[in-house]
């Protein structure tokens, strides 16, 4: 793929495997080395990849997306390596990815597998109508104070507070669910609340609105024509999803003030709408964004990101 397709996309797919089952420090330095690993990927590659194999690209990736930094770079594995710097477990993450991905294909066209995706996606369907009817059973309970509301709607009071002269800008990112409660919240539970740019990924505020599921939003006169005005309290709105998620819609056609973005995460039906955050290109693309977005400026008057 790195050598024939698509660099960036070889970078993605390496980190969306490397990044599963993670704990949080190998994730940091995941995170750490994906931003150097898409600086070299916009740069295309640095050397000739022919008769270069999986474990010759990643250690040739991690030498030059280290500056130098032979920490990172794998030793050999020994038992317990849990205990070795994160840096290094991190690297070790994405040989494994490698490994995992070559394998992959073969894997897929079993019945066996078939059988899994299956699984899978009923067991990530089920939870994602449990989450909404628990949800919606708060709110007709508790309003604003629900436990989901209330912890979402403490979490964006306190991003607020956070705010700071060199740092002024609150950009709330909020993945399926996520964004039709943050949009919930702001339009009608907590309108006093605010955000320089909503950001909804792989979300399903449209269907929300079209199923009358959002009190603030009025069914149109002409659904043709006639757009739900855009938020008072919210500078931007930016959708991102991806064609292939069974669980992300559009909603430029709805919302007035709303911008949609196809987004390919690299992945089918059954695991598009969890591969957005994993992806280094997707927080790439998204930075590039809010370059356009008409944020607050910091106290030297550059633009805030």
């Amino acid at each position: 793929m790195a050598r024939v397709e698509s660099f960036a996309d070889a970078v993605d797919l390496l980190w969306s495997v490397a990044m599963e089952d993670v704990d949080a420090a190998e994730a940091s330095a995941l995170a750490a080395l994906a931003a150097q690993a898409m600086a070299r990927a916009q740069d295309g590659p640095a050397r000739d990849m022919a008769g270069v194999d999986d474990d010759q690209w990643v250690e040739w990736l991690l030498r030059t997306s280290s500056a130098g930094d032979s920490s990172v770079l794998p030793a050999v594995e020994r038992f317990g390596s849990a205990r070795q710097p994160k840096e290094r477990r991190a690297a070790w993450r994405l040989h494994e990815a490698a490994s995992r991905i070559a394998f992959a294909a073969a894997r897929v066209t079993s019945t066996a597998a078939l059988a899994l995706w299956r699984e899978s996606w009923h067991a990530q369907s089920s939870v994602f109508l449990g989450d909404v009817l628990t949800y919606l059973r708060q709110r007709e309970q508790s309003g604003p104070d629900g436990p989901i509301a209330g912890k979402i709607g403490a979490a964006l009071a306190e991003g607020a507070r956070s705010r700071t002269a060199d740092d002024p800008a609150l950009v709330v990112v909020a993945h399926s669910m996520g964004g039709n409660i943050v949009y919930d919240l702001l339009s009608h539970l907590r309108p006093e609340l605010e955000c320089d740019v909503l950001v909804t990924v792989g979300s399903q505020v449209g269907v929300f609105a079209e199923l009358g599921l959002l009190p603030a939003v009025s069914a149109p006169a002409d659904p043709k024509s006639d757009r739900v005005p855009a938020l008072a309290n919210v500078g931007s709105w930016i959708n991102v999803y991806d064609p292939n998620d069974p669980l992300a819609f559009v909603t430029a056609k709805i919302f007035a003030g709303s911008e949609d973005f196809a987004y390919s995460t690299g992945r089918g039906v059954r695991s598009s709408h969890s591969a957005y955050m994993r992806r280094p290109s997707f927080h790439h693309r998204l930075s590039e964004r809010l370059r356009d977005c008409p944020l607050p400026s910091t106290a030297t008057g550059l633009p805030q990101e």
